[in-house]
């Protein structure tokens, strides 16, 4: 994948593939999915979007209730 493109046209290709949860993630972490993809590895590449989306919530989680505080 070519990293001189820009963010939304990484989010749109993922989007093209199928990808889920990808909103959250940087520029590095779709060219990795992307080339994961590339090299067959679509079972692997779920599993990574599912245990970022499943950490960014945590972190989400933990922030909105440090400021209830």
């Amino acid at each position: 994948m070519d990293n001189n493109m820009q963010l939304s046209e990484l989010r749109q290709i993922a989007k093209d593939k199928g990808l889920k949860n990808i909103s959250k993630l940087k520029k590095d972490e779709l060219i990795e999915l992307l080339d994961g993809l590339e090299k067959g590895n679509p079972e692997e590449n779920d599993s990574i979007s599912e245990e970022k989306a499943e950490k960014e919530k945590f972190v989400s989680g933990n922030r909105s209730i440090q400021g209830n505080w």
